[in-house]
C-alpha cells in the first residue's frame, strides 16, 4: 500500500494520462479545426472570405462543437482503452512498459483526433457553403 492506495490503483490512474486530459484533447481538436477551416476558406475563397460575420460564427461554433464532441469522445476512448488494457494484464508492468504504452496510446489518439477533426471540418465547411453562402 502506498498512501492508502494499492500499487495497482496508483498505476491504473496514471495509464494513458497526462494532466488535464479533456482540455488537452479539446485543444488538439480545436487547433486542428482552426487550421483546417483557415485552409479551406483561404484556398477556396481567398483572404476576403475570412472578413464576414458568417465566417466568424462558423469558426466560433465550429471550435466549440469540435472541442466538446471530439475532445470528449477522445477522452472516453482513452479511458476505455486503458481499462481494457489494464484488465487484460495479469502481471504487474514495469514503469518503462507503462511509459511506452502511454506514448503509443497518446500518439494513436492524437492522430485519430487530427483525422476525425479534419474530416469534420470538411463536412462542416461544405454544409456552411451550401446553406449560408449561396
Amino acid at each position: 500500500m502506498i498512501d492508502g492506495r494499492s500499487n495497482r490503483q496508483k498505476i491504473n490512474g496514471k495509464m494513458f494520462t497526462n494532466g488535464n486530459k479533456l482540455a488537452k484533447s479539446g485543444g488538439v481538436a480545436a487547433g486542428v479545426f482552426i487550421f483546417s477551416a483557415l485552409y479551406l476558406f483561404i484556398s477556396r475563397g481567398g483572404l476576403s472570405s475570412l472578413a464576414s460575420l458568417r465566417t466568424l460564427i462558423f469558426f466560433v461554433t465550429g471550435v466549440l462543437v469540435t472541442a466538446v464532441i471530439i475532445g470528449l469522445s477522445a477522452e472516453l476512448l482513452q479511458r476505455s482503452l486503458s481499462k481494457i488494457l489494464w484488465n487484460s494484464i495479469t502481471n504487474p508492468l514495469s514503469p518503462q512498459a507503462i511509459g511506452r504504452i502511454n506514448a503509443i496510446g497518446g500518439a494513436i489518439l492524437i492522430v485519430w483526433q487530427i483525422v476525425v477533426t479534419f474530416l469534420f471540418t470538411i463536412v462542416a465547411y461544405q454544409w456552411f457553403i451550401i446553406y449560408f453562402v449561396r
